[in-house]
């Protein structure tokens, strides 16, 4: 399986329950859907991380000043096909639309993406 994780970090200053509006809102839940459509994602995750005080302590001890508010998993069990799609008119359209609206809640400088293998 090939797993694609983006970490989200929200912008200083936004409130948790803002950022929860704007991750479980219609418009940011489209673009996911969206996404996991135009890249035929055969699993999908979408989660709020915990603020905890385990997190908290977690993120202390190893010097992290900025926790990850969400994260998107997809998966594929072949990904040949994500590099081609990513270059579709499709795919920039939405990567525009998915930026536009992240813009004033998402630290893009701060979040990541990164891909994993494994087997199950």
């Amino acid at each position: 399986m090939i797993r694609a994780i983006y970490g989200v970090v929200a912008r200083s200053g936004i409130e948790k329950d803002a950022f929860q509006r704007f991750w479980d809102g219609p418009e940011y839940c489209a673009i996911i859907d969206d996404f996991a459509r135009i890249y035929r994602i055969e699993r999908l995750e979408k989660n709020l991380c915990l603020r905890i005080g385990l997190n908290d302590l977690v993120s202390s001890r190893q010097g992290i000043q900025h926790q990850i508010d969400g994260i998107i998993e997809a998966f594929w069990s072949n990904a040949a096909h994500v590099m081609e799609i990513n270059e579709s008119d499709e795919a920039n359209q939405l990567k525009a639309r998915w930026s536009e609206t992240e813009r004033q809640i998402v630290d893009r400088e701060r979040s990541f993406m990164t891909f994993t293998t494994f087997d199950h």
